[in-house]
């Protein structure tokens, strides 16, 4: 994965890139359920996100492989931009969380 931070503003923006598998994952199944009024209906999102959003759905991963390299590559991500806050001394909310325990 490459990456870049870009920081126009606060906070931090992550840029990256992904496999093709991962590419391949999140498109095969969100096709699959998008083309399904059905299955869009099981999975729709919407509800649940804020603001006035149409036909959003989670990404329902029946593989448990898939899911697994799904989560592994975005906790890559997660754990990079923290890394990446940390350096930078921008980190102190996740400080005062851990803190806390």
């Amino acid at each position: 994965m490459t990456q870049k931070f870009h920081e126009p503003f606060s906070p931090a923006i992550l840029e990256t890139t992904v496999t093709k598998r991962f590419v391949k994952i999140v498109n095969d199944v969100s096709d699959d359920v998008l083309s399904s009024e059905e299955k869009s209906k099981r999975w729709d999102w919407s509800g649940k996100l804020v603001g006035k959003v149409s036909k959003e759905v989670l990404i329902p991963l029946t593989s448990e492989e898939d899911k697994q390299y799904l989560l592994k590559t975005v906790k890559r991500g997660c754990l990079d931009y923290l890394n990446y806050m940390i350096k930078k001394g921008r980190n102190n909310p996740w400080t005062r969380m851990n803190s806390e325990n």
